[in-house]
């Protein structure tokens, strides 16, 4: 069968030699008094296969039918960390036979209200189910929405569904550099504000360590690279700096990078550890320790959230979750411990996060914590 035009679902119910109403109802759904017998059904999918038609998805929004369509709204594609969020979160709306529209509202370091409301506008133009919103601080975007939609990592907590906790990473940094015997630590960041909660945690771990408040160095650098503040790092590791905590992997990787070639030993003069998770940490030498952010769990449970909103089950008041996802833990060479040699991670496209390799070397928030239990004097 061949079509020198687009096909109509009237040139499908001909080909498979069916009325209209049967054709109708095998391809779009829906409730009907219709009955289509099974090799019926088989001609009719069979037709619209080759004659590659596809729903008018705009006609079926209009007819109250679903569009199986969800929108991601990103305030930040730029970074890779997000990036391979939205990867997670495709692969799991596929999972539920769902297809993706994503729109970018993200412009430099800022959103952009008029554009992201724009781009909001034209998403919805698309008649998604309902939408993925990751990290707007402006709530004024989210008053333009019209579907059922959950919200990822917003700046105000009261307005997400879930969202990280970063305090709970630092934290967890800060404990396991302690039980190392490590004294001073140095933050670099690319920026202490949008960093603030991981600093936070961190301070927390080193004051509960009985170390003074000055043990804990802040450098801050606003790209995702240490060159401009190397002066900085040598005279703090000078000065008695035996470990540093990064605000993600890039910054630690360039970390690594500048001390081998200052021919400063990791882990023995100074302990490094990141932060994200990504699949690079593994594959470096010394392989990276690094706190691993839990982007493959909320994938799974804002899509799966959402489409209970779609479908109207979602249980109790409408209102945000406020649901604080709790950080891994994976144990590299960089911090001093002695984890041997590790598998090779054969590449993928689709494996670019430890959690998808290296899971069960990953250890659980609860799990670490009693590992790390300090000793009272």
């Amino acid at each position: 069968m061949r079509t020198s035009r687009t096909a109509r679902l009237i040139d499908v119910a001909k080909a498979a030699g069916v009325s209209l109403g049967a054709a109708s109802t095998v391809i779009n759904g829906g409730k009907t008094s219709i009955q289509v017998g099974e090799e019926s059904r088989r001609r009719i999918l069979e037709a619209a296969r080759q004659l590659k038609y596809r729903p008018n998805l705009t006609a079926r929004a209009l007819s109250g039918k679903s569009t199986r369509l969800i929108g991601i709204v990103n305030a930040v594609i730029s970074q890779y960390s997000s990036a391979v969020f939205v990867n997670h979160i495709l692969s799991v709306a596929a999972n539920y036979d769902y297809h993706t529209l994503l729109d970018i509202v993200h412009v430099g370091n800022h959103v952009i209200f008029d554009k992201g409301v724009e781009g909001l506008e034209n998403l919805l133009a698309r008649h998604p189910d309902g939408l993925i919103f990751m990290g707007i601080p402006d709530q004024e975007v989210m008053k333009h929405t019209t579907v059922p939609n959950v919200t990822i990592g917003f700046k105000d907590n009261r307005h997400s569904d879930f969202s990280f906790d970063l305090e709970a990473g630092g934290y967890m940094a800060g404990l396991h550099l302690a039980k190392h015997g490590r004294r001073r630590v140095l933050f670099i960041c690319t920026s202490q504000d949008a960093n603030k909660e991981k600093l936070f945690g961190l301070r927390r771990a080193w004051q509960e360590s009985g170390f003074a408040p000055d043990a804990v160095v802040v450098i801050e650098r606003v790209l995702n690279d240490i060159y401009g503040v190397e002066d900085l790092i040598l005279r703090e590791i000078e000065n008695g700096a035996d470990a540093a905590f990064c605000s993600n992997d890039f910054l630690a990787a360039r970390l690594l990078a500048f001390l081998h070639d200052r021919k400063i030993h990791v882990p023995q003069e100074i302990a490094v550890i990141g932060f994200d998770g990504d699949i690079f940490s593994s594959i470096i030498t010394p392989s990276l320790t690094t706190v691993v952010q839990p982007f493959q769990e909320c994938a799974e449970r804002a899509v799966k959230l959402l489409i209970e909103r779609i479908e109207g089950k979602e249980s109790g008041r409408k209102r945000r979750k406020n649901i604080k996802l709790l950080p891994g833990f994976f144990t590299g060479q960089s911090c001093g411990c002695e984890t041997g040699v590790l598998p090779i991670a054969g590449w993928s496209r689709d494996m670019l996060f430890l959690e998808e390799f290296f899971g069960k070397r990953i250890s659980k928030y609860e799990d670490f914590i009693l590992q790390h239990q300090m000793k009272k004097e």
